[in-house]
């Protein structure tokens, strides 16, 4: 990680994943897009958007184990350093997660918000 910061910017895959709630439709929510795509060794800036009228929790504990991770950040200031856990994102904020993935494989994003369970999207990591 300490030999990726210099560069994070310029190098990092960006990645923007959208997440919400379906207008009308309680309960329910989306990622977008629904698949995403990462290298192994790659660092990478995965940003979560909510465009959702209540807060979204994503999780993606599988992915967390399986990278090295720099910090999260948030874009109303707030942050967590090193410490990487999953994060409550309120309506209209944005949050950034920083990471460097290690192990090939299939991972699932959920959201863990109250009655949000079932909303689910897969980051792929290759060689």
């Amino acid at each position: 990680i300490t030999a990726a910061i210099p560069t994070w910017d310029t190098d990092a895959t960006a990645v923007t994943i959208t997440m919400g709630d379906q207008e009308g439709a309680e309960g329910t929510g989306f990622f977008k897009p629904e698949n995403t795509d990462l290298k192994v060794g790659v660092p990478a800036t995965i940003t979560f958007t909510n465009e959702g009228t209540v807060m979204h929790v994503y999780e993606i504990e599988d992915l967390l184990k399986a990278s090295a991770s720099w910090k999260v950040t948030a874009s109303d200031g707030f942050t967590t350093g090193a410490q990487i856990r999953p994060a409550d994102v309120e309506a209209g904020i944005s949050t950034s997660l920083y990471l460097i993935p290690m192990t090939a494989g299939t991972y699932t994003l959920t959201d863990s918000a109250p009655g949000m369970e079932t909303t689910t999207a897969t980051i792929t990591v290759t060689e």
